[in-house]
């Protein structure tokens, strides 16, 4: 387990909402290990995008902060 700082905890809490709209739409009684690679990517790339605007959007509201270029 990775030892998160409060930013980040919160940050990984923003996530979750987009990782269960993809799960549902997916489907959520199907197996993990019956995901395609594309629906496997697809959940990672949301997670990380999601994880990175929440972070950034939580570190801009700190006093002081500097502008990082992400791609999402």
């Amino acid at each position: 387990m990775v030892d998160r700082s409060p930013l980040e905890e919160q940050a990984f809490e923003a996530i979750l909402p987009a990782l269960a709209e993809v799960v549902a739409e997916i489907g959520k009684e199907k197996p993990l290990d019956h995901y395609s690679r594309e629906e496997i990517q697809r959940i990672v790339e949301i997670c990380v995008c999601e994880y990175q605007r929440a972070l950034l959007k939580l570190l801009s509201e700190q006093p002081s902060h500097e502008e990082i270029p992400l791609s999402c």
